[in-house]
């Protein structure tokens, strides 16, 4: 790739006043001002930076690639304001859809209808001019679908939400249905348009009961095709799941699903739900969640699950205190387990999350129910994800709910937010290495669009006014109180740019 000079920029780095960085081979060889580079040598190549901002990559610590991609390629159903706009969206995609073809659509959510009525499966059946149909709630834990796709489920058909084992029947069905070219074509669209918005690494949360054993392949080989850093969790408990794990390579952990949703009433809680029947349902027991803690510590892996509800929290926390009491808490903590979501922590499962040194992969777009500044205080680290197709995959609108949430209590300020997005799941990964820009670490950053000026710090209840004196020395982030985010020009990963809208120019040739 040889050394290529980014020069005349403003980094986002340790160093101070930093506007230059050396690339060689992959990893930064130096960071410093413009002056101080002339003395460096010959490069051979020169990025002029014109002033961009040049700042770490993001990291998505939750997708579900394939899903994500579909949503892209096929049926988003994201933003339907009623049955029959859901109906109308389906018909006008079945009008463009091969008759033999399966109709995947995500997204859509009626707790939000006029009336919420869902639409029955034969109006979908109408709607799909009779094609199998998979329509997936916006937290991919029910579903409806059409009557042909619960005919080669082997299911009945029903006009309510189907959940829980139904509903993974339903969309083992669904995935049978898609070719192999389908789900590479999705993997890679998702893959595009991520590095597009500046990320370079993501983490695949697959599982038996998401895609399937086949999917973990595909993915990898999109993710590779695009450039992308991947990091693959299989969601599968116990002695077979992490032999499972290790032959599809990934790790033994991310959606192994201790409960299900706050939407779909599967979240498990302590109290039962006030707008449905029952405290959702616990899916796994402590002990069951210990033995494949302590089966992954004791082989050198890292395992985690999937736990919403305050009840999943408090299971998981309390098979955490068991597998400590059989490896020891030095080694659970050096495995840096996961929890995917973690909605419903109370302040007595934070401390024992701190305590053995889990990561918490959170989703910020769901900032009513995240307290991320308990979370942090309570010294949990946290890796944020947008759990796509569930949410957008937007980083820079998921820092801004981090930093602006619904609840003014839970707010993050915007470096710890950015840490979050970026460091946050390079270590949640095990890449301590990464991140960050300083010398001797991985070349992986993003470019962005100079957009003005760059503040130091920003504003809460204790703070009337915004830092942009550049004495400081501090390196700044863009002013999130604009409402437009900034536009990635390039995005590079070891070294080597996946993402260039031309501000590269024979450096990004030269890296390729």
């Amino acid at each position: 790739m040889g050394r290529i000079l980014y020069r005349g920029g403003r980094i986002y780095s340790p160093e101070p006043g930093a506007s230059a960085i050396l690339v060689d081979d992959g990893l930064i060889a130096w960071i410093g001002s413009d002056a101080a580079a002339a003395g460096l040598g010959e490069p051979d190549a020169v990025v002029e930076l014109d002033g961009s901002w040049l700042a770490p990559a993001f990291v998505d610590a939750h997708v579900h690639a394939v899903a994500a991609g579909l949503a892209l390629t096929t049926l988003d159903l994201t933003g339907s304001r009623s049955r029959s706009e859901v109906l109308e969206r389906l018909s006008k995609c079945a009008a463009s859809t091969s008759p033999d073809a399966l109709i995947w659509g995500t997204g859509w959510d009626s707790s939000g209808w006029p009336d919420p009525t869902l639409p029955s499966s034969a109006e979908l059946g109408r709607a799909a001019g009779g094609r199998a149909a998979y329509l997936a709630r916006v937290d991919l834990h029910g579903a409806i679908a059409s009557p042909a796709l619960f005919q080669a489920a082997g299911l009945p058909a029903s006009d309510q939400l189907v959940k829980g084992e139904a509903h993974h029947s339903l969309r083992r069905a669904a995935r049978g249905l898609l070719t192999g070219e389908q789900r590479r074509r999705a993997a890679e669209t998702f893959f595009a348009s991520v590095a597009a918005c500046g990320v370079a690494m993501v983490h695949e949360c697959a599982g038996p009961d998401i895609g399937g054993s086949a999917e973990p392949g595909v993915v990898q080989r999109a993710a590779a095709s695009v450039g992308i850093d991947l990091v693959t969790y299989w969601g599968e408990h116990g002695a077979a799941g992490i032999a499972r794990a290790q032959a599809l390579g990934a790790r033994p952990g991310g959606d192994i699903f201790i409960d299900g949703s706050l939407g779909s009433h599967t979240a498990a809680l302590s109290v039962p739900y006030a707008d449905a029947a029952g405290s959702g349902t616990l899916l796994l027991d402590p002990d069951v969640i210990a033995d494949h803690l302590i089966r992954a510590t004791e082989a050198g892996l890292q395992a985690g699950f999937h736990a919403i509800g305050e009840a999943a929290v408090g299971a998981f926390a309390d098979a955490l205190s068991l597998a400590a009491g059989v490896v020891g808490a030095s080694a659970l903590a050096a495995g840096r387990h996961r929890v995917e979501h973690l909605a419903m922590a109370a302040p007595r499962h934070r401390e024992v999350l701190a305590r053995y040194g889990v990561v918490a992969s959170v989703q910020p777009a769901f900032d009513a129910l995240n307290d991320l500044a308990g979370l942090a205080a309570a010294g949990i680290p946290l890796a944020f994800g947008s759990d796509a197709p569930a949410t957008v995959a937007n980083p820079w609108a998921a820092i801004r709910a981090a930093v602006f949430p619904t609840v003014s209590q839970h707010a993050l300020s915007a470096r710890a937010a950015f840490t979050a997005h970026t460091r946050g799941g390079q270590r949640a990964a095990h890449r301590d290495n990464a991140g960050v820009l300083r010398e001797g670490a991985e070349a992986t950053f993003a470019i962005w669009e100079n957009t003005g000026r760059l503040l130091v710090t920003v504003p809460d209840d204790r703070v009337s006014s915004w830092s942009t004196d550049p004495r400081a020395g501090a390196p700044g982030l863009p002013d999130l109180r604009i409402g437009s985010d900034p536009r990635c020009l390039a995005t590079v990963v070891h070294g080597r740019a996946i993402h260039d809208v031309g501000v590269l120019g024979v450096a990004s040739e030269k890296g390729r």
